[in-house]
């Protein structure tokens, strides 16, 4: 079997205006999984969607594994799929800024290469997206092992920013289709470099924005949760409470900019409470939680994103 070049592929077969949907997948370290996710993406073959992937300099051999996937399994993709590789590792972050780059659909969609979607129910939130112009389509998903063990994860229903609780849940980018045309005109970017709390540095931004919301309620995406593998939310504290800070401070300066930030004041209260929240886990350093954002402090009243037993905590802790 001849493995096809992974470099960025020119042959796709259909026009620009055609693009329904751009599939955006960075890749690192997920040589022995992105066959799966690939496999589960061919029903989208022929449905004006495209599947744009990034090697992010993986050192496993990601970049064969895509291309033995294409020629096998998910074969049928090939001719709707460009692979990229970074001259050096960039990160998430930047990864994915650079995926949008390249990205020609009307929307785009957010896939982690460690996880898996069921694509019929990804065509129908397209065919909803484009039905009513939203500017986003949000669906619940689900969280699962890999095999058998698989939960529905409920997505809100409102997105005023002020009561949406700093959760995976209400701020993910795996379960949205999100119009391209909103976010190039409204300039926004990942953060480059920071991979901690990147959909909720792009996704509370775009809430700021009043955008059009729609909620579907078939969900399309596999979160794979594995403890053998580690995510970077978990595995270095002093990290995670850095990028989370930095994200705050970018989030908060983006608002202020646009006269946003005493409307949503609550929110970047709330923000500043779970940016500095890994401190609270074991070992508790009370010290470098009290001196991170010192200024956000804790009522009974509000912000109401944060739960009241936590702000009783944060209260006491104060």
């Amino acid at each position: 079997m001849q493995i096809p070049d992974c470099s960025i592929s020119e042959s796709v077969t259909y026009s620009d205006l055609s693009v329904r949907l751009s599939v955006l997948i960075p890749c690192y370290g997920t040589a022995s999984l992105v066959g799966r996710l690939l496999k589960s993406l061919v029903p989208l073959a022929g449905h004006g969607v495209e599947i744009l992937m990034a090697d992010d300099c993986s050192p496993d051999g990601v970049d064969k594994a895509i291309a033995r996937a294409l020629a096998t399994d998910a074969e049928a993709l090939a001719p709707y799929t460009r692979v990229l590789k970074n001259e050096r590792n960039l990160g998430l972050a930047s990864t994915r800024n650079r995926l949008f780059d390249e990205a020609r659909g009307r929307y785009i969609a957010v896939v982690d290469s460690d996880d898996y979607v069921d694509a019929m129910p990804m065509l129908a939130a397209l065919s909803e997206a484009e039905s009513c112009d939203a500017d986003i389509v949000a669906a619940p998903f689900f969280t699962t092992d890999g095999a058998e063990k698989v939960s529905r994860v409920a997505i809100p229903e409102d997105y005023d920013l002020n009561r949406l609780p700093v959760h995976v849940k209400s701020f993910s980018l795996c379960n949205k289709l999100i119009k391209r045309k909103f976010v190039a005109d409204n300039g926004l970017r990942w953060f480059d470099g920071l991979n901690r709390w990147e959909d909720l540095g792009m996704t509370s931004r775009m809430y700021a924005l009043a955008p059009d919301i729609k909620v579907v309620t078939d969900g399309w995406y596999r979160y794979v949760i594995d403890p053998a593998r580690p995510t970077l939310s978990t595995f270095a504290r002093e990290a995670t409470v850095a990028d989370r800070s930095a994200i705050t401070l970018r989030v908060q300066e983006w608002m202020a900019e646009r006269g946003l930030s005493e409307k949503y004041s609550e929110f970047l209260t709330a923000l500043k409470f779970y940016a500095k929240g890994g401190y609270l886990r074991m070992p508790v350093d009370i010290k470098a939680w009290r001196s991170t954002f010192p200024e956000a402090k804790a009522s009974l009243t509000s912000p109401a994103a944060v739960p009241l037993l936590y702000r009783l905590a944060f209260m006491m802790l104060g």
